[in-house]
């Protein structure tokens, strides 16, 4: 029996090429042949790890990558007519980087790691080139960016009009679900700690109504306790509740 712990399984399956990766299936190279994966195989560069805080690009950026996230959470944004800044979604692992833009010259809104993040960093040049020798490839691209895009939607909805405590809840089993189908079986527990003020953010609440809701989560043990993140360590509790609101 191998004594390799889970944690170190899971970072060893990251490690390996596009053909044996544990998050190939929620990827840009699902339903490609062999000979195909090992062609994008070749485009892409393992192992670029951002700090916490740290932009992967800004508003106004060329797009130039596109980043698969094999570990860590980013948080991406938008700046409002006033120069507010307006959380748009958050990116867990196996989520694609600003994959919704690589059509566009440039980034519209920004992109910034909650957490340190180890992603797979994808040249948007050489992905086009790619795309037009490799009909697959060029078919998964906007099947990809419309499951993204029916996510956003989804989450949107799921929140719109629901009480802030139910909107957590709705927000987090997205996330958990969106986690777990990209890779499966999950060789660790899901951990997510988001800051408050972004999440208040995104569902469009004030501050201190997210840090009351996420007060009661605690108290119901849905939540880690905490002043200042939506903090989740082991979903069973909360997916439980939330399929029952």
């Amino acid at each position: 029996m191998s004594s390799e712990s889970p944690l170190a399984f899971a970072r060893a399956r990251f490690r390996a090429s596009c053909g044996d990766c544990g998050l190939r299936a929620a990827c840009l190279p699902a339903g490609l042949r062999r000979s195909e994966i090992v062609e994008f195989d070749r485009i892409v560069v393992r192992g670029r790890r951002f700090d916490a805080g740290t932009s992967l690009y800004a508003a106004g950026d060329r797009v130039s990558n596109l980043y698969v996230l094999r570990s860590g959470t980013v948080k991406c944004c938008r700046t409002e007519s006033g120069g507010a800044e307006c959380v748009t979604g958050f990116l867990l692992e196996g989520d694609v980087v600003g994959l919704e833009e690589v059509a566009e010259e440039r980034h519209r809104g920004s992109a910034r790691a909650l957490e340190a993040v180890e992603a797979c960093v994808i040249v948007a040049g050489r992905l086009h080139a790619l795309s037009e020798r490799l009909p697959g490839l060029e078919t998964q691209l906007p099947r990809v960016v419309s499951r993204r895009v029916a996510a956003q939607r989804r989450a949107l909805s799921l929140t719109r009009g629901a009480s802030v405590t139910d909107a957590v809840l709705a927000l987090l089993r997205l996330l958990i679900d969106r986690a777990d189908g990209a890779l499966d079986p999950r060789p660790v527990p899901l951990t997510l700690r988001l800051p408050q003020a972004d999440v208040a953010s995104f569902l469009g609440v004030e501050p201190a109504v997210l840090r009351e809701a996420c007060r009661r989560l605690a108290l119901q043990r849905s939540l880690v306790p905490s002043d200042s993140h939506v903090e989740l360590r082991g979903p069973a509790r909360l997916l439980a509740r939330a399929r029952r609101s």
